[in-house]
């Protein structure tokens, strides 16, 4: 008697996941994200944790997509080994204390004193790199996606701008200038010429 009833139980078969849908293992695992850099030897693995990938929607786009294997790790070919760190830590600050830079920050810059434009610890953080670095960020967070880290960057960047010179922008970013004060003066001195020949 126990084997029929058994046996009139109705079964219940898996169903395949529609085209498009996300695996299980990309929505539902914890596990760190495994993570490839463009510098880094062949092998070497960094990890990304799961809950700080929003921001960040290159990765999200890919963790998302139904092909993506957890196994293998994400090879993010613009973010050095000196940057990923510093964008770790940056992921970490949002995650606790998130902050809307488009809607909140006043443009142009009211003050070159970062503390004044933003929260004092993003400001702390933003500060402890070189303009090179800065921008090794930004080019990071634009491949990324991140739109906050650009932001940020882009702030930093602009602080350091506010209120120089030409001469100033052009020592600072090492830019050198179209025409030396010798071929300066001979355009001029050029100028003149034509201008008597003319008349």
């Amino acid at each position: 008697m126990e084997a029929t009833e058994a046996a009139s139980l109705p079964l219940t078969l898996p169903q395949s996941p529609s085209p498009g849908t996300p695996s299980p293992s990309a929505t539902s695992n914890t596990s760190p994200i495994k993570i490839t850099l463009s510098d880094t030897p062949e092998g070497t693995i960094h990890h990304l944790p799961t809950h700080l990938t929003s921001q960040n929607l290159l990765i999200r786009s890919i963790i998302e997509d139904s092909d993506y294997d957890p196994l293998l790790p994400i090879h993010l070919r613009e973010v050095s080994s000196s940057t990923f760190p510093h964008i770790l830590t940056y992921l970490n600050l949002y995650s606790t204390s998130p902050y809307d830079f488009k809607a909140k920050v006043q443009k142009p810059l009211q003050s070159n004193i970062l503390s004044d434009v933003i929260p004092e610890e993003y400001a702390k953080f933003i500060s402890e790199f070189t303009l090179e670095e800065v921008y090794e960020l930004l080019c990071a967070a634009n491949y990324l996606d991140n739109q906050g880290l650009l932001l940020l960057s882009s702030i930093r960047i602009a602080s350091e701008m506010r209120g120089k010179s030409v001469e100033e922008l052009r020592e600072m970013f090492g830019v050198e200038p179209g025409f030396s004060k010798e071929e300066l003066k001979e355009i001029e001195e050029e100028e003149k010429r034509r201008d008597f020949e003319i008349e």
